[in-house]
């Protein structure tokens, strides 16, 4: 695998947070790549300013992110994609996007990761946690240094 794709509805957000924090916590050298888009995302607008500030806490940068929507041929070229939710899953296959094996809820306990959108730090704060824990778990699935 060298290609990961995170979705989420406006990728200013969770599936930003989540390319951060997995960027951040294996680097340049690891051989993957690593990307975000939304499902329904304004082109070119960046993180939220609250999203902006938990990725900070957690050293992550996110100043340079704008968001990008997501297509059919992001999905097709991923190795492996996650969402957030179970009804972006569903989403993706009424897209009839090809690689639906590749497609799996970032929590591998297959809970989905709620939106934080317009809450309070907080919530921000609690979405950001359960997706460092989410793609912590995660990494493990991936052949990283082999």
């Amino acid at each position: 695998m060298s290609r990961v794709l995170f979705l989420c509805t406006g990728n200013t957000c969770r599936s930003a947070l989540a390319e951060g924090i997995a960027r951040a916590r294996l680097g340049p050298e690891s051989g993957f790549t690593f990307e975000s888009a939304g499902l329904d995302a304004l082109d070119e607008a960046p993180a939220t300013p609250h999203a902006l500030a938990v990725a900070a806490e957690a050293g992550v940068d996110l100043d340079a992110h704008r968001a990008r929507q997501a297509t059919r041929e992001m999905v097709e070229r991923a190795d492996c994609v996650y969402v957030m939710t179970r009804s972006q899953a569903e989403a993706l296959a009424r897209m009839g996007s090809p690689g639906g094996d590749r497609v799996t809820l970032l929590d591998p306990a297959g809970e989905d990761i709620p939106d934080p959108y317009g809450q309070d730090l907080d919530a921000y704060r609690r979405a950001r946690d359960r997706i460092r824990a989410a793609v912590e778990a995660r990494l493990g699935e991936w052949p990283v240094g082999r």
